[in-house]
């Protein structure tokens, strides 16, 4: 007995084979759990010898004696355990490591490769099958158009003799798909056997391996006198009887009977066929299996007939006629016309707005096909993948002209509450997307062979494993693959709505299983937490509110009366208050600054003078003595082409022509950041934050000390350094806030997956300098207000932004949004968002600090979260 007894049932095999690499890395974790336990166990013990003091002086006394003894007792064992956890890394579990790496590498290909063989032998089967009935039918339909056709009837005969070279071409097109087919079979019989004979012999050296490392780690408790010797003499009796053989037998005679290769397929002509219908009394009854194709094909025509039918479509009354259900649930039992009603719907799936009663109808097909998918014996990935790609694809407009999609109305069927299946599709797709990736690569990449010695050498080198090969870089390819299933499934968990604890333990389970690093865990879970989650749990109006009064109570401290007043006075008036005494000038500084410069209609030299002296007041602590001209010489000594010609292409893209920003004062200002901070250097999007400061202080030493004390006083450093850390945490709050504050944009957005990921990262990186530089004013009004009032003023701003563009963006595709978000930057947006009312509508946006620290703890618990589990 052997897996080639099994090649008709290649998936149970390859299930099987799955199966064995759970087994394993289970077995992997648990022995890495198991010594981690000994080592926290040894480490507990030897804090305990340490503190044990006995104060043991004279040899001679028979009590020191034997506490002597206990104290070397204590530390043999402890050393015992420490040798036993050492021997566990080297002898069990890097084996185990190295074994399920090349195990998974090994069997992966072959898994898939079977898939991609059995897949196209159905696939010939099925048009064989659809010529053969095309075959038929036309014969039947010229046999009967002769039968009826008159000698006189000229036209007629031309008609039948059409019909008879169409039977004749549909003949030869079912002999050729014949030939197709049984060259598919030979490809099948020769293809899948060589398969089950490496699938088969990796099985063999699974059960060998687990067995050996078993015996090896039985052993090592014994030695160690961890446990007693006889607890495990059982065991250690049990394994030896473990024979590959016997088990693959088992498994074979557990799942059918021997194969005996596939069948070919004959020519059957029409009136074999006929005559063979005629004795089994059958001649006017359809073979549904048969028919099944045709079946479907009606199907969707029906669902894509509509209100109006295709232009290109020659379809006639009957082929719109509402199809058989039952035979479409028919059909739908067997896993290969699953698979063939899903790849024909995918063809029109640029068809994607259907009305009620075709939607609905669809609805019905694709809970009877999920149903079938749950009730067959194997798991059928493929179409359970086809599946969730297509939920967002169709839709219907409901009564309110909101659409209403697949995965709304497909959200309440009992398969997507299966937690394991969602995990194995996961992996399918990983697996399929590494293997065609891998394919891709080999097929455009075939390297030359190196001529010469060193050349022969190096070509033979790089056929053995782990000399000349870039391992590295094939291990982030994967785990990039990984990355990008894994997104695209979260999205498809956020539209179907499932429990947001759910598809989190999904996302950990598969970031662990791909050993994705923290930061892209983190990526994943705070994408989904973003689009799931829609209030904030600590979120406490009537808190924020006390906290507020409690501010400004600091904040004005006894006149506080005269503070609060300051809302209902112009500016010029407030500036009265100043010169009463010292005390309001202390207490009241601030916030007149902030009126003034906001809404005093002062001349353009009056306010401008009036920003620097505020920008100066408020940076004072974070402003450092630099000797520019200093600085500046040793960049032009040192002479770094590299940055200078970055910062200069920047430069020119960014205030090319600009009287108020000269190029070469931007340049200098922004090489001499760049030396000064050297660990972060110069980043895209500085030149926008540089060449703002310039605009207003026309002075190159002082621009430089004002965008240090920014960058410095707003943690502006984590915006720029390697991962983003600030930036992402940004796009989690933003998204947040969208759900919070424009719950039917987030809607939106949640349908088409767009993050704040997506569109906002120059808000925040140039502070709205790249959309404002030809807006000085309301730029100089949103950075006056960022420097009194924090980062909760570039989240209000882009709230209002999207505010405005919400109305334009109803029912939008996705490329619409982005163009119209990109669009606010030109000089031909499609909304002007940054309108005289701009400062206004971005003051009356309620987003505090303490709301934004509230969101920005849920994101650190996400990344801790992410942390634990991936050393976990």
């Amino acid at each position: 007995m052997s897996y080639s007894d099994l090649s008709d049932r290649y998936s149970i095999v390859t299930q099987h084979m799955k199966k064995g690499s759970t087994v394993v890395g289970n077995l992997t974790q648990f022995f890495r759990n198991y010594k981690k336990t000994i080592e926290n166990y040894s480490a507990s013990i030897q804090k305990l010898i340490e503190g044990l003091n006995l104060e043991i002086q004279d040899d001679s006394n028979t009590l020191e004696i034997a506490m002597n003894g206990l104290y070397q007792s204590l530390k043999k064992s402890l050393y015992e355990n420490i040798a036993f956890s050492k021997n566990m890394q080297l002898e069990i579990i890097e084996p185990l490591e190295l074994f399920l790496e090349h195990y998974n590498d090994t069997i992966n290909p072959y898994i898939a490769n079977s898939e991609n063989i059995s897949k196209q032998l159905s696939k010939a089967k099925e048009q064989m099958v659809k010529y053969r009935h095309k075959y038929y039918k036309l014969s039947g339909a010229a046999e009967k158009a002769e039968k009826t056709l008159s000698s006189s009837d000229d036209k007629g005969h031309k008609t039948l003799l059409h019909m008879r070279l169409t039977s004749n071409k549909s003949s030869e097109d079912y002999m050729k798909s014949i030939e197709i087919v049984n060259k598919s079979i030979e490809e099948f019989d020769k293809t899948i056997l060589e398969l089950m004979t490496s699938l088969q012999q990796n099985e063999e050296s699974r059960i060998y391996f687990i067995k050996s490392i078993t015996e090896k780690f039985i052993k090592s408790l014994s030695k160690s006198k961890i446990t007693e010797k006889d607890i495990f003499d059982q065991v250690l009796g049990l394994l030896n009887n473990v024979n590959s053989e016997i088990d693959i037998k088992v498994f074979v005679d557990t799942h059918k009977g021997k194969y005996k290769g596939g069948v070919k397929e004959e020519f059957i002509s029409y009136q074999k066929w006929k005559d063979k219908r005629k004795e089994l009394n059958e001649v006017d009854v359809k073979d549904p299996e048969e028919n099944y194709e045709e079946v479907l094909e009606k199907c969707i025509n029906y669902l894509m007939s509509g209100e109006e039918t295709d232009s290109d479509s020659s379809l006639s009354e009957c082929d719109i006629e509402e199809p058989d259900y039952l035979r479409i649930s028919g059909a739908f039992k067997n896993c290969n016309y699953r698979v063939y009603f899903l790849e024909l719907l995918e063809a029109k799936k640029h068809k994607c707005a259907l009305n009620p009663t075709r939607m609905s109808f669809l609805v019905s097909c694709l809970k009877s096909l999920l149903t079938a998918i749950i009730l067959d014996e194997d798991k059928d990935l493929n179409a359970f993948c086809k599946v969730l790609a297509l939920l967002h694809c169709f839709y219907t407009d409901s009564s309110d002209h909101k659409r209403k999609y697949l995965s709304q109305l497909l959200n309440s069927h009992t398969i997507w509450s299966e937690k394991i299946r969602w995990v194995e599709a996961i992996e399918h797709m990983t697996n399929m997307k590494i293997f065609n990736d891998k394919e891709s690569i080999r097929r455009h990449a075939k390297q030359p062979k190196k001529k010469g010695f060193i050349g022969a050498l190096k070509n033979i080198a790089t056929k053995i494993p782990g000399v000349f090969q870039k391992e590295n870089v094939v291990d982030e390819s994967e785990k990039t693959a990984s990355f990008i299933v894994i997104t695209q499934f979260s999205f498809y968990m956020s539209h179907l709505s499932l429990p947001l604890d759910m598809c989190n333990s999904i996302i950990l389970h598969c970031c662990q299983r791909a050993n994705l690093d923290s930061n892209r865990t983190c990526t994943l879970l705070a994408e989904l937490e973003a689009s799931q989650r829609t209030s904030l749990q600590t979120l406490n109006l009537a808190k924020y509110s006390l906290r507020t009064r409690e501010k400004e109570r600091k904040q004005f401290s006894l006149y506080l009366p005269i503070g609060l007043s300051l809302d209902f006075l112009s500016p010029s008036e407030t500036i009265i208050l100043l010169t009463v005494c010292k005390k309001w000038r202390y207490y009241l500084h601030e916030p007149i600054l902030k009126k003034c410069l906001l809404y005093w209609d002062l001349p353009s030299k009056s306010k401008n003078a009036l920003r620097k002296y505020t920008w100066l007041k408020l940076l004072k602590g974070h402003i450092k003595d630099i000797d520019y001209p200093a600085f500046l010489n040793k960049v032009k000594t040192v002479n770094n082409i590299e940055i200078e010609e970055v910062v200069s292409l920047d430069v020119s893209r960014s205030y090319q022509g600009s009287a108020l920003v000269p190029s070469e004062s931007l340049k200098n200002i922004l090489v001499v950041y760049a030396f000064y901070h050297n660990e972060i250097g110069y980043c895209q999007g500085m030149n926008y934050v540089a060449g703002t400061i310039f605009s207003f202080f026309q002075d190159e030493a002082l621009s430089l000390k004002i965008m240090i004390a920014i960058i410095d006083k707003f943690k502006m450093t984590d915006l720029f350094t390697d991962n983003l850390p600030k930036l992402k945490q940004f796009f989690y709050q933003l998204d947040r806030l969208i759900n919070m504050e424009l719950p039917e944009l987030h809607e939106l957005f949640k349908q088409i997956n767009i993050t704040a990921g997506h569109f906002c990262a120059p808000w925040f990186i140039t502070l709205f300098a790249s959309h404002l530089q030809n807006k000085p004013n309301i730029l100089g009004k949103l950075w006056d207000l960022f420097l009194f009032d924090g980062w909760k003023i570039m989240f209000k701003a882009g709230i209002v932004i999207l505010q405005k563009l919400s109305k334009e963006l109803i029912n939008a595709r996705f490329e619409d949004i982005m163009f119209a978000l990109s669009s606010i930057q030109t000089n031909n947006p499609i909304i002007d968002v940054f309108d005289e009312s701009f400062i206004k509508s971005v003051n009356k946006v309620n987003i505090t600090n303490e709301l934004l620290k509230e969101l920005e703890m849920e994101y650190e618990h996400l990344k801790k979260r992410a942390e634990k589990h991936t050393k976990g």
